[in-house]
């Protein structure tokens, strides 16, 4: 598997995660410890990452990357000389932008 493409797909699964942890512990504040008054603020804080990841995860960088070494219509590895966990790596990114892209950003 080429380093450089490995390299931006999980680059922009690391981004994914980053903001998906920023989101999770905004709704642990807004459970927990949200001072009176703030719904409006962290619900707009909510929404904004949710958008931002479902954007990073369905955007154009992670897809082109992963194009390189899946058919993004069928799921095929496209490329056999791939070790057998770079294939089920792939197949699980691929798995994953495609439940996300079947779903609208918030």
């Amino acid at each position: 598997m080429s380093d450089t493409m490995l390299s931006k797909i999980i680059a922009e699964l690391n981004e994914v995660a980053t903001l998906n942890s920023i989101y999770s512990a905004i709704q642990w504040d807004r459970e927990v410890y949200m001072p009176a008054g703030a719904i409006d603020e962290r619900s707009e804080q909510e929404a904004t990452l949710a958008k931002m990841s479902h954007e990073k995860m369905t955007g154009p960088t992670l897809q082109n990357a992963l194009s390189e070494f899946i058919d993004l219509d069928s799921g095929t590895v496209l490329h056999a000389d791939l070790s057998e966990s770079d294939q089920r790596f792939l197949r699980e990114v691929h798995r994953d932008i495609s439940q996300s892209l079947a779903l609208p950003a918030s």
